[in-house]
């Protein structure tokens, strides 16, 4: 069944703010989720069991503590949630996921941020990307 599982209860989060880091094109997500968890004071918050994630566990490092494949951070001095994913979603199992996900946001009414790299042209972007450096 898919759910959001709270592991530290003691987290007090008012209007939290989520950075979403799945691993995509590019892996900027990841990338930016992994560097906001290493360098934001974070504990680790919740984990994610939603349809469509590999049956994986993860460790890091000389902690051989094992955690699920997706997990929320909270750094509650800046008021953010950041996911982080070891496994990227499959094409297929994304809406489930999105749907596990988005669902848990609005209930505990979560602003997400979704940060994900585009495959484009070698030069230039494309007219309809917002925010695009050029």
């Amino acid at each position: 069944m898919a759910h959001v599982s709270i592991e530290d209860e003691a987290v007090d989060l008012e209007t939290p703010m989520l950075v979403e880091g799945l691993p995509g094109a590019g892996l900027v997500g990841k990338i930016a989720a992994d560097h906001l968890v290493a360098e934001l004071d974070t504990t680790y918050y919740a984990a994610l069991y939603c349809d469509g994630l590999p049956p994986v566990a993860t460790y890091r490092g000389e902690d051989s503590t094992l955690r699920p494949p997706v997990r929320l951070y909270a750094a509650e001095s800046e008021g953010l949630l950041v996911l982080q994913s070891d496994v990227p979603v499959s094409p297929s199992s994304a809406p489930e996921f999105a749907t596990c996900l988005t669902n848990w946001l609005t209930e505990k009414g979560i602003l997400p941020i979704y940060l994900s790299g585009l495959g484009g042209p070698k030069r230039g972007c494309a007219e309809p990307l917002w925010g695009c450096y050029r």
